[in-house]
């Protein structure tokens, strides 16, 4: 996939006092930062029997998507809470469907079983090195496309991408600032970087991407050396933010990805006169979800 692209948001910059820059996420050929981690994963596969994973969404989107043009069968398990239009799209790219549970965690736990018994190779979102290396891949773009950057902020759901970002950047940059951006409804991954211990939230948010219930046991060593701080935002404010994505960045941007910019309003006294880069990282939300989000 070709870079997307990191677009400065004028009259939001002119209104919150920074340099605000939108990483369109939103904008890769699953319309979601997933793809990336899917990519690495699937050139990593042991056998070519077929993969089996867990998703809210856009993971599940990004592994049919890239399963499909190696030839590898997939499987894709959805929690029943599920978006409508991202169990309709992964059906779409070929991969088989089934559905588990109330939660993202009941939905894990029937991926690792359906693993076992029909000896398909786990992807595990959270608990993969190559979908982290991938997710990185996000920081190693920004920085690229604009080293003078000061902070990036990156919606957490279980705390994947924010690992990823935080290892990436840091490497590359020691002085940006790695803030994670969770809803306050859903706040596992910084309730357990403050305790410096998993803590297991049952996800309420809005917010289908951001439903992580713990941080991945892989990820939380580095979310606690790398990440800097944590923003929290309301549902209320991820609502405002879609709109706001709508209005004055152009686009249609999920929940999930909107809240980078509610926590770039939220938190634009703290990093006034600064490079904020924002991270949109999908763009899935269905018709309902939008006008919701709308009033």
């Amino acid at each position: 996939m070709r870079p997307t692209p990191l677009a400065p948001v004028t009259a939001l910059s002119r209104a919150y006092g920074l340099d605000l820059l939108a990483k369109h996420e939103n904008l890769t050929p699953t319309r979601s930062f997933k793809i990336r981690g899917a990519a690495v994963r699937l050139q990593a596969l042991r056998h070519q029997r077929g993969v089996v994973t867990a998703t809210m969404g856009n993971h599940g989107w990004a592994v049919a998507y890239v399963a499909a043009r190696m030839g590898v069968p997939a499987v894709v398990v959805f929690p029943e809470a599920a978006s409508r239009v991202k169990v309709e799209h992964t059906r779409g790219l070929g991969a088989e469907i089934r559905v588990a549970g109330e939660t993202y965690t009941d939905a894990t736990d029937e991926a690792a079983r359906i693993a076992a018994t029909e000896d398909l190779e786990l992807i595990n979102d959270g608990g993969d090195l190559e979908l982290m290396v991938g997710a990185g891949t996000t920081a190693l773009e920004i920085l690229q496309q604009r080293p003078d950057t000061d902070v990036i902020l990156v919606p957490t759901g279980g705390g994947n991408l924010l690992a990823g970002v935080a290892i990436c950047a840091k490497a590359l940059k020691p002085a940006v600032q790695v803030i994670g951006v969770q809803a306050e409804g859903a706040a596992s991954v910084y309730e357990s970087w403050k305790a410096k211990a998993i803590v297991h939230i049952t996800a309420r948010t809005i917010a289908d991407g951001l439903k992580g219930d713990e941080p991945g046991a892989l990820t939380f060593p580095y979310l606690l050396r790398y990440v800097d701080d944590f923003a929290l935002v309301s549902d209320e404010e991820i609502a405002r933010a879609v709109g706001v994505a709508l209005e004055e960045v152009g686009q249609v941007v999920e929940p999930a990805g909107a809240a980078s910019l509610a926590a770039a309003r939220s938190g634009r006294e703290h990093w006034a006169g600064k490079t904020v880069a924002a991270i949109l990282t999908g763009g899935n939300a269905d018709v309902e979800t939008i006008r919701a989000c709308l009033g």
